[in-house]
């Protein structure tokens, strides 16, 4: 799920946020009332960042969920607030099926 967002919202690393901020995943930042987007000193700090947010008190119904389809954890995480269109889960969905992403869940034997 990692990977798509990350290739959605960069356009495979060739957007302008993360070219110039290192910002791979769309994640914004609200200052004195207006919305940008965060900038990031490397493109590990932002996937780590990433990570580090499912430990917010808005992202908590994400450690409780049961299932293991992308696709629910796709919805609760808009749902938490992270995306709020319709269409983005459905974006994400496409690119874990275009790329093949679904084959990283598998055990290898």
């Amino acid at each position: 799920v990692t990977i798509a967002i990350a290739c959605v919202e960069s356009g495979y690393g060739r957007s302008h946020y993360a070219q110039t901020r290192n910002n791979h995943m769309g994640i914004r930042v609200y200052k004195n009332g207006q919305a940008g987007y965060r900038t990031f000193d490397s493109t590990a700090a932002c996937f780590n960042y990433f990570s580090g947010m499912f430990e917010m008190e808005r992202y908590q119904p994400l450690h409780a969920l049961e299932s293991s389809a992308p696709e629910d954890w796709i919805r609760l995480l808009c749902e938490c607030g992270y995306n709020h269109r319709e269409h983005y889960i459905h974006k994400i969905i496409k690119m874990i099926r275009f790329i093949d992403l679904d084959k990283l869940d598998q055990a290898i034997a």
